[in-house]
């Protein structure tokens, strides 16, 4: 009897449910944290300074599967360890997709795939570490309206688009777990406010680096004009 493959990843245009691959363990870990700390004398434990902005930076997150082919011959497993290192370890940086976070996915690189041979249950085992952006990043903008995707649990519908005619406060609430800067979209020339300084966006697709929202926080932005406007961003977690 066949197991059906129920877990599987995606990295490139390598899938290791089509190539017989079953998942045997998962680590994912929280990443390490970028410390600024100092250590002074006559002074009691250190002084941390990672959180001047407010916000904690991490270092990228060490992901780690162990993926086995059972029930293989030799000339196959020799054949399959060829493909399985060729395959993850000559591109870049690119999406991570595991069925363990739906919705979203990781972005990184292939560190290292060591491969052990077990002749006697004529069965490959496959180490795969990945090196990746510290966040999951969701499949879908915020708030793309994808009703099938949304989690009634955990997810937060804000609504994102809005017709101004002169002038109107809208509100934006970013979910994730780091800080977004949104694209703005405009049919027209506006200006926003926010927190006491005005930013101004033509006509298109635009972002302004010094546009930010923090982490779990509602943003009011003042729009003046006369324009469709959207706003559209990645929500990031710490899964």
């Amino acid at each position: 009897m066949i197991l059906e493959i129920i877990e599987y990843i995606k990295f490139g245009d390598f899938d290791t449910k089509s190539k017989g691959w079953y998942l045997v363990s998962r680590d994912a870990p929280s990443p390490e944290e970028k410390e600024v700390l100092e250590n002074l004398l006559y002074s009691q434990g250190v002084l941390d300074f990672s959180m001047m902005s407010g916000e904690r930076y991490f270092n990228n997150r060490i992901i780690t599967y162990e993926f086995k082919l059972p029930n293989t011959k030799y000339a196959d497993r020799k054949t399959a360890e060829r493909e399985i290192k060729s395959s993850l370890m000559r591109i870049g940086r690119s999406r991570l997709t595991d069925t363990h976070d739906e919705g979203f996915y990781w972005y990184g690189k292939c560190k290292s795939v060591k491969v052990q041979d077990d002749p006697k249950k004529r069965a490959l085992i496959a180490t795969i570490e990945f090196s990746c952006y510290p966040f999951l990043i969701a499949l879908d903008d915020f708030f793309d309206d994808i009703w099938d995707d949304f989690s009634f649990e955990y997810g937060v519908a804000n609504w994102t688009k809005w017709t101004i005619k002169s002038k109107q406060v809208v509100p934006i609430y970013n979910p994730g777990d780091t800080t977004i800067i949104p694209k703005v979209i405009s049919s027209s020339n506006i200006v926003i406010e926010h927190n006491g300084s005005a930013y101004q966006f033509s006509k298109g697709e635009q972002e302004n680096v010094l546009l930010k929202i923090p982490p779990k926080q509602l943003a009011l932005f003042t729009i003046t004009g006369s324009a469709d406007v959207s706003f559209r961003f990645s929500r990031e977690v710490l899964g």
